[in-house]
């Protein structure tokens, strides 16, 4: 009888077994995005559309929404992740909370938390956003959101938000005035 090989990834578990990190792999993140789906209620038909299944049944040819549809059910349904615990996460509320609502309290998160600093710098990974007339350096963390924030108010506008080649450890620090100046200004383009 001939012994057979073992998996690829439990050849990879073995070899990695002092670092959980290493043993965290794209199957797993597929199945804890599953599990907290099925956690906050979301219904299984939405389930399967945000994770790219094809229906085999009838439904398939029924209703296939568009990407955008996806991506507005996903922010309705799907709970906020970020670097507080679980629990403490706020939860979006069905049909009532939007893309941009999400993105402003972003920015307001940031601004609430600049305004607490007593030093008159920030020192963070920096993202210099510009626009035709102008431009801004936010928080690499908050980018995304500001961008959001400056592509709604100026639908025509071009703005260029060059990646950061920076390694993790490179930070980099901003007036603290302008920083609130900036955010002030992208909270008001979301009104």
């Amino acid at each position: 009888m001939t012994a057979l090989a073992p998996k690829r990834s439990q050849v990879a578990y073995q070899h990695n077994a002092g670092n959980r990190a290493f043993n965290w792999t794209t199957h797993c993140q597929r199945h804890f995005g599953e599990k907290l789906l099925e956690m906050h209620n979301v219904p299984d038909s939405w389930r399967n559309h945000f994770r790219g299944d094809a229906f085999s049944d009838a439904r398939g040819h029924y209703f296939t929404p568009t990407p955008q549809q996806v991506r507005d059910k996903y922010h309705e349904l799907a709970p906020i992740l970020g670097f507080r615990p679980l629990p403490d996460v706020a939860r979006l509320r069905r049909g009532v909370t939007t893309e941009r609502d999400q993105h402003r309290a972003a920015l307001q998160a940031e601004l609430d938390h600049a305004r607490t600093l007593k030093h008159p710098r920030v020192s963070a990974r920096l993202a210099r956003i510009e626009g035709p007339t102008e431009a801004w350096t936010v928080p690499q963390r908050i980018a995304p959101s500001f961008l959001f924030a400056a592509r709604r108010a100026f639908p025509d506008a071009t703005f260029l938000a060059p990646p950061s080649r920076a390694p993790t450890g490179d930070r980099r620090s901003v007036k603290l005035s302008e920083l609130e100046t900036a955010l002030l200004r992208a909270l008001s383009w979301l009104k």
